[in-house]
C-alpha cells in the first residue's frame, strides 16, 4: 500500500522561510530611502507651491509678500505680518538642511526684491541628491536639476 504526501515537509518550509528572510533584508533599506525620497520631493513640491502662491497673491493683492524660511518651517506673509499661508514642518530629522532665500519678498508686480536670482536647496540627508528650487528676478519659480550631493 503507497500512501501519498499532500503538504510541505519541515525542511522545506524551513528554506521557504530564510528565503523570504533574505529578499525582505535586502528590501526595507530601499524601501526606507525611497520614503525618504517622497518626503523630499514633497517639501519640494509644496515650497514650489508656496513661492508660486506667494507671487500670485502680491500680484493680485497689489502689496508685498514674504515668504520667510525659518528651519524647516515656511510662511507667506503680508506687510503687516499676516500670515496667508503656511507649511507645515517637516518632520524633525527628515530634511536636513534647507538653504537659501530666509526672506524673499514679492514685489505687487511679481518681481523679488533682491538683486539676485534666490535659490533653495533642500536636503533629506548627507550624501543624497539634493532638489534645487530657483525663483529669478522676474519672481518665475523653477525647480532645477540638482548636481552632486547633499553634505
Amino acid at each position: 500500500m503507497q500512501r501519498s504526501s499532500n503538504g510541505f515537509t519541515l525542511i522545506e518550509l524551513m528554506v521557504v522561510i530564510v528565503l523570504l528572510g533574505l529578499v525582505a533584508g535586502i528590501a526595507i533599506p530601499s524601501f526606507n530611502d525611497l520614503i525618504q525620497s517622497n518626503r523630499q520631493t514633497a517639501l519640494t513640491n509644496s515650497m514650489v507651491g508656496l513661492l508660486s502662491f506667494a507671487r500670485s497673491e502680491a500680484i493680485r493683492r497689489g502689496e508685498s509678500v514674504t515668504v520667510t524660511a525659518s528651519g524647516n518651517a515656511f510662511q507667506a506673509q503680508l506687510g503687516d505680518g499676516t500670515v496667508i499661508r503656511q507649511l507645515e514642518d517637516a518632520e524633525p530629522g527628515q530634511i536636513s538642511q534647507v538653504t537659501g532665500g530666509s526672506n524673499t519678498v514679492f514685489r505687487a508686480t511679481g518681481l523679488i526684491t533682491a538683486a539676485t536670482n534666490v535659490n533653495f536647496t533642500i536636503c533629506a540627508k548627507s550624501g543624497s541628491q539634493p532638489n534645487l528650487i530657483n525663483v529669478n528676478r522676474g519672481g518665475q519659480v523653477t525647480q532645477l536639476t540638482s548636481v552632486g550631493s547633499c553634505p
